[in-house]
């Protein structure tokens, strides 16, 4: 028999199409009683078990550390909607004209074109952002600029 001809063990390998398969079912003989050896190599003793269980733990709090970090970022508290009047409205676009509202106590014009610019991120704007925008028109102190360029915004948005 050529040298390369024979499987690892040193038994020539199964012959395609020539029959059953070994009673190993991977496709190559194995010799005897070796089978147990390689499923005991799959077992993890406790400690290296518990060593995994730890790794996985701690990975499982940089991610969840991460996450907060990322709502508190979007300023995410509690529900996607805030509820006023029996109104939904967009919590984000709320919390955001607040923070503007605090700096100077009025929305400049180009505070509002930051709002109109976080609802236009992707070309559309939805029923929800539109009326919050509107909610924000009627209910916050702003320029008359500001006032002018939001009410712009929200009527060609609303008659498309």
């Amino acid at each position: 028999m050529p040298r390369g001809s024979q499987s690892f063990w040193g038994r020539p390998p199964p012959i395609p199409g020539a029959g059953p398969a070994p009673a190993s079912g991977r496709g190559f003989p194995l010799p005897n009683g070796s089978s147990k050896k390689i499923v005991n190599n799959f077992a993890k003793p406790p400690h290296q078990l518990k060593q995994i269980q730890e790794s996985n733990t701690k990975l499982l709090l940089e991610i969840n550390k991460k996450l907060d970090n990322i709502l508190k970022t979007l300023n995410c508290k509690g529900s996607f909607y805030k509820i006023i009047d029996k109104e939904k409205y967009l919590r984000s676009l709320l919390n955001e004209a607040d923070h503007l509202a605090i700096s100077g106590g009025r929305i400049s014009e180009d505070e509002v074109l930051h709002l109109i610019e976080i609802v236009n991120h992707d070309g559309t704007v939805s029923e929800l952002e539109n009326r919050t925008l509107i909610f924000i028109l009627n209910n916050y102190n702003l320029t008359t600029p500001a006032k002018n360029a939001l009410l712009k915004f929200t009527v060609e948005t609303h008659t498309k």
